[in-house]
């Protein structure tokens, strides 16, 4: 081993210890090996690197005046020894003693003594490495600093007295640095803690801050032991005991919160060692022990929650989460029911069911009671949200947004870790829990046991997150003293709440703007989390009522006179504005409740009251009649596909009819081409189309309009799925023509071609059809019109002037070879594109719809202009669909009627 003249010199196994010295122009490094402190320094220039490997010799002596002022804080990184075998040499110059540098002991000898000579000490570093096999312990203590005093607390003067003379020489030089959440660590100091860390408390009494809502000397407990319990274990220890700190109850819970690793999915070699904390007292003290186990609990359930909300998905399924949410309650006597599907069903949980039908998944519902304080007393009800996975449903979220939505069960996490804590501490308290659910059917369900109290938990908006950061839980309650008991609680525990608005404006946002409903689940407002505390109002019947946002931390006409012609006019006023409601009707319902079957069903049981006769075909018939274009669009829905055959013989046998054609998409997602949710909300009325034809027919039929009209009326839904129908997918039209699919969101042209082909069967005299089928459409006119596309002028005309009399006007729109050409001559893969890169998406539409005409008796009605209410309407309309162009319609065929041939 290489000597330096004149100095010590200590040749230190290291691997690779690599340090970034800025600080000063005297370089600081200071490790210290468990029982051994080794002193490493060097004079170098500023910011120069400075390697430390194995055999290195480092010049000692020139530090001797630094080392006690020496502060852990100015190294940049920790020193990791991998060779555990390699021997330590240590040479000192004759007569110098390591007393004189801060008393530094080299373990269990002062190494050679005397000799100016290389040699080696008895003393070895085999035994760190034994330790690196063995779990490492650490010890917490803390301290208080006030008006320039550092002293240990009182359990921390007890943990440190088997090894205090030690202990008081090394903290004596550092004690003026450990301020209020600071912490050092000393090694060696100790045959049974291998570590100690000391934790700055600042003073004794630091009382409550009213601004803040914060009990200041409880928080700097926890922050204090927290920090120290991290040092720790990123020093390897896996056994840690804590000192109370003069709060056993917020030492104990920032010990198990701070040390909380759970990570069961990793493997074995690559998780990290659970590590063992227990906050102890020397002397028996019933009044710190009970709040050092009451704070071990509440740690514990914190964890637990974290638990249940960190796992991913697929290993914390609803069914996954009842399992292991019942193992870990029943083992502190907690009782767990789960309910499946049916009992849900049995229940007529439409709400939770609404959710749970996108997932294959089976929903599970709990039913958790703690009978705390026994039967007779009423419980308390939590409510927790458990969506084990959220991706949006329809309303897909972005990648971004869903990376963290495994946290969507929160609050039914959050559920089960207080009724676990609860029960635990043999709290005196009923508790119900109902987590796995969609809030408004368990609190309905909840209330069934007149609970006196009822508390809800859920990630629920994005608005709370904005209102208040991760500072505090958002609560919605009109109670002020349950508010004010809830806010004591958190500023006791740090973990606090905010009080937010629960008025009747919000409410009134979401039933009286509500049309389909008794209420609607959102509001269009940036209000979200306001909107769904009103939404949730609704469900509950009490006021005693907390609910906790957790995602930050419904004329008649008389006549006085009789007279006949205005009679009539009023028998025919009226069934025009029954005919237009029922339109309303069939357009406004939801997709749920008016699927392709259902509709079919809907519109038979109307017409057939009337005297129409209806033929519902099914999926087979329309494969059968190669309904290709069609079925294409119905591919990717789990709805069967229906196809509506109306026959109105108003003018007998013989006379040929008139043909109407309707597009019946019961929901339009677009496809794989997925809308945005903005687009998507008024989607449940693509089948407007479909609508006014039943509508119409309707209307003629009770009116007893001499003419033979046929309604034709395919119906599907438009969805995204495996089966859907892809971009460039090339389909066949009923004749044949061959179609390449470059937009599947342009399915409303598609499924109307097979129904053209297939209404000319009949040879009808004229052509209608009626389809909400482009935005180009309203961009053109707006709501103030429907485009109507025709080569014949005659025909328009009279159209327009049922329209001038309605008051429900249309407008002619060009239907020239120019866009013809864009969808054939263009078309690459096929002899036809069902759409062009084009902005005129209405003209094209027309367009590609003309290939599938023979005949030029033909009106093609855009009615996307005019279906849903639009800012031009009469007050008349009200919200909603509109029911246009009926009455106008009407009045275009019961003029026509009166016309021969």
């Amino acid at each position: 081993m290489q000597r330096t003249e004149g100095q010590g010199v200590i040749a230190a196994m290291l691997a690779s210890a690599s340090y970034t010295v800025s600080k000063s122009r005297w370089g600081k490094v200071y490790t210290e090996l468990m029982r051994t402190p080794l002193i490493l320094g060097a004079m170098f220039e500023e910011k120069r690197r400075y390697q430390c490997c194995i055999g290195q010799v480092v010049p000692v002596n020139p530090l001797e005046p630094l080392i006690r002022n020496l502060w852990i804080g100015e190294v940049t990184s920790s020193v990791q020894c991998q060779d555990f075998n390699a021997k330590v040499k240590v040479c000192t110059k004759q007569n110098s003693t390591w007393d004189s540098v801060c008393d530094l002991k080299l373990a269990r000898d002062k190494a050679c003594s005397g000799e100016d000579a290389d040699c080696i000490s008895k003393y070895d570093l085999d035994y760190y490495g034994e330790c690196q096999q063995e779990p490492l312990k650490g010890l917490v203590v803390g301290v208080y600093s006030e008006n320039g005093t550092v002293e240990l607390t009182k359990t921390g003067q007890d943990l440190i007295k088997p090894f205090e003379e030690a202990f008081q020489r090394r903290f004596d030089i550092v004690k003026e640095k450990i301020g209020k959440g600071k912490v050092h660590i000393f090694y060696g100091l100790s045959d049974e803690y291998s570590l100690v860390a000391v934790t700055g408390l600042g003073s004794r009494d630091q009382g409550y801050d009213d601004n803040e809502e914060l009990d200041l000397g409880r928080e700097a407990v926890r922050h204090s032991v927290a920090s120290a319990c991290r040092a720790l274990v990123s020093k390897g220890c896996v056994k840690i005991t804590v000192d109370p700190c003069g709060d056993g109850e917020a030492a104990a819970e920032a010990s198990y919160l701070s040390t909380f690793n759970s990570q069961p999915l990793k493997s074995q070699n690559k998780a990290k060692t659970p590590v063992n904390v227990k906050v102890t007292v020397v002397e028996e003290d019933e009044e710190v022990t009970k709040a050092i186990r009451r704070g071990s609990f509440m740690g514990l359930g914190t964890t637990m929650a974290r638990y249940f909300t960190d796992m991913p998905a697929n290993h914390m399924t609803p069914t996954i989460f009842a399992k292991e949410a019942t193992r870990r309650l029943e083992a502190v006597g907690v009782e767990v029911t789960t309910h499946d599907q049916a009992w849900a069903e049995e229940m007529k949980m439409g709400s939770f069911l609404s959710v749970a039908a996108g997932s294959d998944q089976p929903p599970k519902f709990l039913e958790i009671t703690y009978n705390g304080a026994g039967e007779g007393e009423p419980p308390v009800a939590l409510v927790g949200k458990g969506i084990t996975f959220d991706t949006g449903g329809i309303e897909l979220k972005k990648l971004s947004s869903m990376m963290r939505m495994r946290g969507d069960k929160a609050g039914g996490a959050v559920v089960v870790a207080v009724i676990y804590t609860l029960a635990s501490l043999n709290q005196q308290l009923r508790g119900l829990r109902l987590p796995r659910l969609i809030l408004a059917d368990a609190l309905l369900y909840a209330q069934s046991f007149k609970p006196k109290l009822i508390m809800d938990f859920a990630t629920l908006t994005g608005g709370a997150v904005k209102a208040t950061g991760p500072t505090a839980t958002s609560v919605f309650t009109t109670q002020r003293d349950l508010f004010e008991k809830l806010r004591k609680a958190g500023s006791r525990t740090g973990d606090r709440v905010w009080r937010m608005p629960l008025w009747k404006f919000y409410s009134d946002r979401m039933v009286k703007d509500c049309e389909l409903a008794d209420i609607c689940n959102s509001a269009d407002s940036p209000q979200s989390h306001l909107d769904a505390a009103a939404f949730l109002k609704e469900f509950v019947k009490t006021d005693a009522w907390l609910h906790l946002d957790i995602a930050p931390v419904a004329l008649g006409v008389t006549v006085v006179e009789e007279d006949e012609e205005v009679t009539k006019a009023i028998r025919r006023g009226s069934f025009m504005g029954l005919g237009t409601t029922m339109a309303r009707y069939f357009t406004d319902m939801p997709a749920n409740h008016m699927t392709p079957t259902i509709f079919a069903k809907e519109a038979t049981r109307r017409l057939e009251a009337v005297g129409v006769e209806v033929t519902t075909h099914d999926q087979a018939w329309a494969e059968e009649m190669k309904m290709g274009s069609f079925l294409s669009v119905a591919a990717g829905s789990d709805q069967p596909p229906k196809f509506l055959e109306i026959t109105y013989n108003g003018a007998g046998e013989g006379e040929p009819p008139v043909a109407l054609v309707g597009k019946g998409i019961t929901f339009d997602t677009g496809g794989i081409e997925l809308k945005k949710l903005s687009s998507m909300m008024r989607m449940r009325g693509d089948k407007a189309g479909g609508a006014v034809v039943v509508a119409v027919i309707y209307t003629l039929a009770s009116l007893n309009v001499p003419l033979n009209v046929k309604g034709f009326i395919p119906l599907t839904e438009n969805m995204p799925s495996g089966k859907a129908t892809k971009p460039t997918d090339v389909v066949y039209a009923m004749d044949g023509t061959s179609i390449v699919v470059n937009a599947p969101d342009a399915e409303g042209r598609l499924i109307l071609a097979d129904a053209l082909l297939y209404a000319q069967s009949f040879k009808p005299k004229l052509i209608m059809d009626f389809a909400t089928l482009t935005g180009g459409a309203v961009k053109a006119t707006g709501p103030t019109a429907t485009s109507v596309f025709t080569t014949q002028r005659d025909l328009f005309e009279k159209l327009r002037k049922a329209g001038s009399r309605t008051g429900d006007r249309v407008w002619r729109m060009p239907l020239w070879k120019f866009y013809t050409d864009r969808m054939v001559k263009d078309c690459e893969l096929a002899d036809l594109c069902n759409s062009a890169d084009s902005l005129q998406g209405h003209l094209d539409a027309a367009a590609f719809l003309k290939e599938f005409v023979k005949t030029d008796a033909w009106l093609h009605l855009d009615i996307a202009p005019v279906a849903l209410r639009g800012d031009s309407n009469p007050p008349s309309y009200l919200k909603g669909s509109c029911g246009r162009p009926v009455r106008t319609v009407v009045e275009f065929l019961t003029d026509l009627s009166k016309t021969k041939g």
